[in-house]
């Protein structure tokens, strides 16, 4: 989790300075900023591909090109040997291939990308400009709104708060934006085959094989960052921790639960040892109390940005499974 901010048609970095200050919570490994004649991109940082060399602001792979970008592009390895040799990478960050990708193909190269990003390029060049995009299904965070004429966005409703702006927008998924074009869809949901799968092994195959290769092309960590894994017990946490720890020489695996005055414990708990035990993972627990649930649910409305309950009630137990992780 990164986050990013920026301001297109003014040079306000004291403003972009302040809402990456605001979100440095998402990023506490590095922060940059890129100032231009009108324009500033800011990026805060939590270090997952390229560790030593992946700074953002990403300036020099291109002459005139900057990007700030949160999210993780999953086919970058295969963009980037697909690339002709024109193309010099500065960096191992799979952030860089947008740049080079954009040389390539412009603002359509999005359509390229399999991944969870959002993402904004400067492209101080002839005939260039700025280019926003959201990943397909706006897994990724991205908000933007106007003030005096210039163009503000950053990863979180609070630090839009701070630019000012008359009002905020969510960016929406599956778009990318420039000046020239407004916003554009270059994805749309896949419709359903005319002919359905009417076998079960064939079915029941290719459930496997997708859910193996989602979870594969996700681990992209630099090798020297542990990864870890929710396991709850139940079905699907499981299986992506199970498909993980045959990949992983060291895979942590985290739950939260509760226990009773009399000693009786949730089912999450017990169930993520089972499987800890059987995929062999370094297991890590947090039994929680209702008073800390409570406690912290402010925070975690605060960050969630957001009141429906359904999210709400999930992410709870997310915020003392992160907290855990953190350590």
């Amino acid at each position: 989790m990164c986050g990013i901010a920026g301001c297109i048609g003014a040079r306000d970095e004291q403003t972009i300075r302040r809402m990456l200050a605001a979100m440095e919570h998402r990023g506490p490994d590095d922060n940059g900023i890129h100032t231009a004649e009108t324009a500033v991109l800011g990026h805060t940082r939590l270090s997952i591909v390229d560790v030593a060399r992946g700074h953002q602001p990403l300036t020099g792979c291109c002459e005139g090109i900057a990007l700030v970008c949160n999210g993780e592009i999953y086919n970058f390895q295969a963009l980037r040997d697909g690339m002709n040799d024109a193309h010099h990478y500065r960096t191992d960050s799979d952030c860089e291939t947008i740049v080079h990708l954009y040389e390539e193909y412009g603002p359509g190269s999005v359509e390229r990308l399999d991944g969870m990003f959002a993402f904004a390029l400067l492209d101080l060049r002839a005939g260039g400009g700025i280019l926003l995009a959201r990943d397909p299904i706006g897994i990724k965070p991205l908000y933007y709104g106007h003030r005096d004429g210039a163009f503000y966005f950053s990863s979180e409703l609070g630090a839009m708060s701070l630019a000012g702006v008359d009002k905020v927008t969510e960016f929406p998924a599956g778009h990318y934006y420039t000046p020239a074009t407004g916003f554009v869809r270059y994805y749309e949901l896949p419709k359903g085959e005319k002919n359905p799968i009417s076998s079960i092994e064939a079915a029941a195959r290719m459930v496997r094989e997708t859910c193996i290769a989602s979870v594969e092309k996700r681990l992209l960590a630099d090798p020297a960052i542990h990864v870890g894994s929710f396991c709850s017990g139940g079905l699907d946490s499981s299986l992506v921790a199970a498909i993980a720890a045959k990949r992983i020489p060291h895979l942590h695996t985290f739950v939260v639960g509760t226990r009773t005055a009399e000693g009786v414990e949730s089912d999450d708990l017990q169930a993520s040892r089972e499987v800890a035990a059987h995929i062999g993972s370094t297991h890590h627990e947090k039994i929680i109390t209702e008073d800390e649930y409570y406690r912290v649910l402010p925070e975690v409305i605060k960050h969630l940005e957001s009141y429906d309950p359904s999210l709400v009630r999930c992410a709870v137990p997310c915020y003392f499974t992160c907290e855990l992780a953190a350590k």
